[in-house]
């Protein structure tokens, strides 16, 4: 954690999951509080995001979930293969807090 604090203090953008994996939208895990650690370490504001997939007709869809066994380069070729997929990125408020978790 040391290291992703430092890497957040030089201004580097970080992407990750505190939940440790992905999930289809149907439930959510706990988030673990290491990588939320780092970013108090840091100084620096988290920024949280969501993401939904859609068909072109607007439903919701979990078609490219990577969830479970399946391997980074199987993911992406499935998801390729899905015709017609809308991405949706929230990107939700920050979190406001300085380093020190007193109101900035």
């Amino acid at each position: 954690m040391a290291s992703l604090a430092n890497a957040l203090r030089t201004g580097s953008l970080v992407s990750m999951i505190p939940e440790g994996t992905t999930w289809c939208g149907l439930a959510s895990g706990r988030f673990t509080t290491a990588t939320f650690q780092a970013a108090i370490d840091g100084g620096v504001p988290v920024r949280p995001i969501a993401l939904r997939y859609r068909l072109a007709d607007g439903r919701e869809t979990s078609r490219p979930a990577f969830i479970g066994p399946e391997s980074l380069i199987a993911s992406l070729r499935r998801v390729a293969a899905l015709r017609g997929l809308v991405l949706e990125i929230h990107i939700c408020p920050g979190d406001r807090r300085g380093p020190r978790g007193e109101p900035s």
